[in-house]
């Protein structure tokens, strides 16, 4: 069972099991999860990568800033202590050197995923802290990456189907999870050597065609051994497929998932799983098939 103290601070208090793939534990993804895993030495130059760079459009700020206005003192508290905790991310080294590492491909309408796993593994043991996301997303602008959502998640079976992370009794918005497939993320550099994840700089690790995400979801893939996948897509089993050797992979099980755009404006609200600023199509992710969400909402108390 889960429990939710009055405080709303902490939820799921039953012992998550996270599926371990060989030389990297399990991580979740845009939406994903993980209980350990090799993570990139951090570089402290601001990468130029290859990957897509989601166009962004001038919208009105009747999204996030105006659900910011208008929720309760309660709530506008919980925001603001999530803010402060999280401020200092807008800097990806700095979110890099406190063990957030990326995990990919890019996803339209999301942003690149950064998975902290010591706050995955301390979710899944004794609950969620809404100062600690296990997952941050950074959306592509015209100035670079910009910390876009952050987002929390734990593995389906770890809690209850009701969810009660943030006080929105009274508000004109909820507090809306999602479910996430289990999934497979696969990364491979074009050549046919095998290295892990420290072994990448920033800017290869930001590059989407490096990446593949497929359901359902093999914990039977490891490290070195080749694969034929679509290369840069979340449907990595279907289309174009190019055999590689595998760097690096990492499995995670089906996850409930809640978005919070609290450091860029989301015309679809602060609980939004996607933005439209920052889509080119649907966002990457099939939601209501495939891998990807299926969204579910509750109204907080």
């Amino acid at each position: 069972m889960s429990e939710t103290d009055r405080s709303g601070r902490r939820y799921t208090r039953r012992r998550a099991l996270l599926a371990v793939g060989t030389g990297l534990a399990t991580a979740l993804a845009g939406c994903s999860d993980a209980a350990q895993s090799t993570t990139a030495t951090p570089s402290r130059s601001a990468p130029t990568t290859t990957s897509r760079t989601a166009t962004t459009t001038d919208s009105p700020s009747t999204g996030t800033d105006t659900q910011l206005a208008e929720s309760s003192e309660q709530l506008k508290t919980q925001f603001q202590s999530v803010q402060e905790a999280t401020a200092e991310y807008q800097d990806t080294e700095a979110a890099r050197a406190d063990g957030y590492a990326v995990l990919g491909p890019y996803m339209d309408g999301m942003g690149w995923h950064f998975i902290n796993q010591g706050y995955v593994s301390e979710a899944a043991n004794t609950g969620l802290t809404r100062e600690k996301p296990p997952l941050l997303t950074y959306v592509r602008t015209g100035d670079g990456l910009a910390l876009g959502s952050i987002e929390y998640a734990v593995p389906v079976d770890a809690v209850d189907s009701e969810l009660d992370l943030f006080a929105d009794e009274g508000t004109p918005f909820t507090e809306t999870w999602g479910t996430h497939h289990a999934a497979t993320h696969v990364f491979a550099t074009p050549d046919s050597m095998q290295r892990d994840a420290n072994s990448f700089d920033l800017e290869t690790l930001l590059t989407s065609e490096n990446w593949s995400e497929y359901t359902p979801a093999d914990a039977s893939l490891s490290p070195g051994d080749t694969t034929t996948l679509n290369w840069g897509s979340t449907t990595g089993k279907q289309g174009e497929r190019t055999m590689r050797t595998v760097d690096f992979v990492i499995t995670h099980p089906e996850l409930r998932t809640l978005h919070v755009w609290l450091h860029t404006d989301n015309p679809k609200g602060v609980f939004a799983e996607t933005n439209p600023r920052f889509a080119d199509g649907d966002g990457g992710h099939h939601h209501g098939g495939g891998g990807g969400h299926h969204r579910t909402t509750h109204q907080g108390s």
